[in-house]
């Protein structure tokens, strides 16, 4: 059963009609085995030699552009009234 404008990052449509024995003989494979096909499918679609980084700021003075509303690094983040980045009140 393939859903209309549900897809994968390749176009392949997203699986929804999986067969009871189909998913049981995934979950019966041995993890290292699921690796390696997770690892197989990923190398097909991506470069496998990319490694995607990141970095901290210095999360005493903040600063970071972008607007992730949980991380205190942020500067677009809005504190609740009382609260600031010394954790005075």
């Amino acid at each position: 059963m393939e859903v209309e404008g549900n897809s994968g990052r390749n176009g392949a449509p997203v699986r929804r009609d999986w067969e009871r024995a189909e998913a049981e003989g995934v979950y019966a494979q041995p993890f290292a085995e699921l690796l390696f096909q997770a690892q197989t499918v990923h190398r097909g679609n991506f470069d496998p030699n990319h490694v995607e980084t990141a970095s901290l700021l210095s999360i005493k003075t903040g600063g970071c552009p972008e607007d992730c509303t949980y991380c205190a690094q942020s500067v677009l983040r809005h504190w609740p009234e009382g609260d600031s980045l010394d954790g005075s009140r």
